[in-house]
């Protein structure tokens, strides 16, 4: 895991796109809230800034599977889905993991 990681530090430096992905729900050992995890992984083994690793996995993972329209940002016309974290994620981005609240296309979901 230490070459992998090791490896894709050396791909972001080199200016790689890199978004982040878990596998979530494969298996009991992968439930489907492990993302704020990987957030935490692209800053502190592959170097990512926290915006960048927010970036990475909201606008940046959007336009890559052709939904930058419409996904991964806060604007007129997007679609509204707004996850709420107690504490300011691009100072830490640890704060991820205490979710407040979700919103999809506008609507309270959690």
């Amino acid at each position: 895991m230490a070459a992998i990681l090791a490896n894709h530090g050396r791909m972001f430096q080199a200016g790689a796109t890199m978004i982040p992905g878990t596998d979530a729900g494969v298996s009991p050992g992968k439930p489907h809230d492990v993302l704020p995890y990987a957030l935490r992984a692209l800053v502190e083994q592959i170097g990512m800034t926290p915006l960048q690793a927010l970036r990475a996995a909201t606008t940046i993972a959007a336009s890559a599977i052709g939904l930058g329209g419409t996904k991964g940002r806060i604007a007129a016309g997007a679609d509204a889905d707004v996850l709420v974290v107690r504490g300011d994620p691009v100072a830490d981005i640890g704060s991820m993991t205490n979710v407040q609240a979700v919103f999809r296309a506008g609507l309270r979901a959690r």
